[in-house]
């Protein structure tokens, strides 16, 4: 059994990359437990020592030497040290007294076995761990080995990687023996082992597809500064260039569309909107919703919404198929868009003076303004009933310069103005939805 063990131990350090000092240190370790428990009920300091070259197993009963002994079990009187057997070895204050232990094969083959195959896990583990663990956010290719209910597992070289079910294209079915790219999402641990998560559906995959495929951005001289994804079905991604004469989306998209359809195949058909980036909120948010033309863009940064007006014909374009591409251009600017055709913006436009000269006779009739605090409001851009409703009496009074009575009143009119004019959207609201369950 010993030549056995030592041949293990050495198999194992050259195909797990476990020392063997580690493996005979474990096994010697659990081994004196095993011994010290199996002697007799009194607990015993015991200590195995295994030969790395013959496999031989040399076992102790370890005392401290003392004048006067007070712990029978674990110390011995200096007087009796003469005493005992030649094979004794003394070691400073501390004396190792060679014990015999019946049946100790079997004992140490049951615990070597154990032991080793929990080192090698714990070495595995720690190998996942090192490798990978700074590789979260990278790229990875591997052969997919099995299926299981949960997912699929690639073998990754040293270690297995686990794509789990919502973590694939939708549209995509993986056989024993087909290569692929996956984004190293995190390295979890799984009770003794650790598993590297693997995910096509992640930004990141997309990223680094692209600094594969294009050099100018694997190089930085284009920067994608922006992803967002609906995974299987399209993306949208701004770039920009930090060389003047490089043009950032002819660079990723390639010539005939030829580096934009390499991304393109590896996501399975997946498509993909390259957009130049612009630090002008208005302007980015109009090269966000190619391909459709872009008329107007008024924001309110303080809100991040955006109200933006396209052709009537630009307008399913626009907002595209299951409104994915203003939904993903939303996000990817960071604001709320609202897309009108310019028919209905022109409508609305004309309800919104309509309702603003109405404003205006209410706030000279009743609340008695004058047209010197219509162009104070106007210039200061506070003329509209939603921002003198925002406003308190106080700084209404201190903007205009007015009595405080005034003031309030004039609050509260712009404040009942937008309730009634809310009440009638509801109304027409409602009767639109039954005129339509009354066609249909």
């Amino acid at each position: 059994m010993n030549k056995q063990l030592i041949k293990a131990i050495e198999s194992l350090e050259f195909e797990k990359g476990v020392s063997k000092d580690r493996l005979i240190a474990a096994v010697e370790t659990a081994l004196a437990a095993a011994v010290s428990r199996d002697i007799d009920s009194t607990p015993r300091n015991i200590e195995v020592k295994i030969d790395p070259e013959s496999g031989e197993i040399s076992i102790y009963e370890v005392r401290k030497v003392v004048d006067v002994v007070s712990e029978p079990d674990f110390e011995i009187a200096a007087s009796k040290v003469k005493k005992l057997p030649a094979e004794a070895l003394l070691e400073g204050d501390l004396v190792k007294i060679p014990r015999e232990v019946k049946d100790f094969g079997r004992i140490a083959a049951q615990i070597a076995k154990q032991v080793i195959m929990q080192k090698v896990r714990e070495a595995e583990k720690e190998a996942v761990q090192s490798e990978y663990g700074d590789r979260v956010g990278e790229m990875v290719t591997g052969l997919v080995i099995r299926s299981e209910p949960a997912g699929t597992v690639l073998d990754l070289g040293r270690a297995e990687g686990m794509i789990f079910r919502r973590d694939k294209l939708p549209q995509e079915r993986f056989r024993y023996g087909d290569r692929v790219c996956a984004y190293v999402a995190e390295v979890a641990e799984r009770g003794s082992r650790a598993q590297v998560i693997l995910s096509r559906t992640h930004p990141g995959l997309v990223r680094r597809l692209f600094e594969s495929a294009v050099a100018e951005v694997g190089s930085g001289i284009v920067e994608i500064k922006d992803i967002e994804r609906i995974a299987g079905e399209r993306t949208k991604m701004s770039v920009m260039s930090h060389d003047e004469s490089i043009d950032a989306v002819g660079a990723c998209v390639g010539v005939r569309g030829a580096r934009v359809q390499t991304v393109i195949r590896e996501l399975k058909g997946e498509l993909i909107d390259i957009v130049n980036w612009d630090e002008k909120p208005e302007n980015y948010i109009r090269n966000a919703l190619v391909p459709a033309k872009v008329l107007s863009v008024a924001l309110d940064k303080d809100r991040k919404t955006a109200r933006v007006v396209v052709p009537d014909g630009d307008f399913s374009q626009a907002v595209g198929r299951h409104w994915q591409n203003v939904s993903l251009a939303g996000k990817l600017t960071g604001y709320s868009l609202q897309v009108l055709k310019e028919s209905l913006a022109r409508e609305e436009d004309g309800r919104r003076l309509e309702a603003l000269e109405h404003f205006k006779e209410l706030l000279i009739k009743e609340v008695g303004f004058d047209k010197k605090n219509l162009e104070m409001l106007e210039k200061s851009g506070l003329l509209s009933i939603e921002t003198i409703a925002a406003k308190t009496p106080d700084e209404l009074a201190r903007l205009l310069d007015i009595k405080m009575k005034q003031a309030r009143t004039a609050v509260l009119c712009a404040q009942g103005r937008m309730r009634d004019d809310k009440a009638t959207q509801k109304k027409s609201d409602r009767g639109t939805k039954a005129n339509s369950s009354g066609k249909s």
